[in-house]
């Protein structure tokens, strides 16, 4: 009788999952990741009031989130008198655009370069046959079927993000490359006049 009075005491002081297969780690515990794009706004305006023992500003810190989703932070040593009464505002604000249309940069026989702001149209019937990105420096790699019909060549009659062009013959195909001012992001759209792309 007492050994079966224990074990049924054991038995109800064990513990187990109603499922045995689902995770031990669940979303409260540590959050599930997502490869859908957080939608955020551009920073324009922010303000920043300081308490009213404030006197010195002695460093400015900037954390900042790359685009590999590392996390980096940036800081600057000032060491300035302060007006607690006034609040200490950061802004960043693009510079209008005063192109509202594509400007032609470039015209060569089987293809044609346009910009606006942080588009560049490729204008040509050549069919694209695969794009990518290379670092160092940041740069956007075309391949066309067909001849260029002319040796390599670099060109540099381009404004920000756009560095300058490089075109190149290959086996089957010619090359370009759009190197880039730094380090970005790209979007590719294809249509029938050719290939647009943006810059982010």
């Amino acid at each position: 009788m007492r050994f079966l009075l224990l074990f049924v005491t054991l038995l109800l002081s064990l513990t187990a999952r109603d499922n045995p297969f689902e995770d031990v780690i669940t979303k409260e515990v540590f959050p599930i990741s997502t490869n859908i794009p957080k939608t955020l706004t551009h920073l324009k305006r922010e303000s920043l009031r300081l308490p009213d023992s404030a006197r010195v500003i002695k460093r400015i810190m900037i954390e900042y989130q790359n685009l590999d989703g590392s996390i980096d932070t940036l800081s600057s040593t000032l060491d300035k008198k302060v007006d607690w009464h006034m609040p200490i505002v950061v802004t960043h604000q693009k510079a209008p655009s005063k192109a509202n249309s594509y400007t032609e940069k470039l015209k060569l026989p089987s293809i044609k370069f346009a910009t606006k702001a942080n588009k560049m149209k490729l204008i040509t019937k050549d069919k694209l046959l695969r794009h990518f990105m290379l670092v160092r420096p940041h740069r956007i790699v075309l391949d066309f079927k067909g001849s260029s019909q002319y040796l390599s060549k670099k060109y540099s009659k381009f404004s920000k993000p756009f560095k300058k062009v490089r075109l190149g013959n290959h086996d089957g195909y010619y090359r370009v490359v759009v190197e880039l001012d730094g380090q970005y992001e790209y979007q590719e759209k294809s249509d029938k006049r050719g290939i647009t792309l943006t810059i982010r």
